[in-house]
């Protein structure tokens, strides 16, 4: 999914899930990989 904030378009992909707090998880099987989006590095 894309979504444009201003003047800049983000990708966001349908099998991610954020929260508020710039983090995000992906479901893999039984596991679940997390992370910090993009603008939470560059802040």
């Amino acid at each position: 999914m894309n979504v444009k904030i201003g003047d800049t378009e983000y990708n966001l992909p349908d099998d991610l899930r954020y929260t508020k707090s710039h983090q995000w998880g992906k479901v893999e099987g039984d596991k679940v990989r997390v992370g910090i989006t993009d603008y939470a590095q560059n802040v």
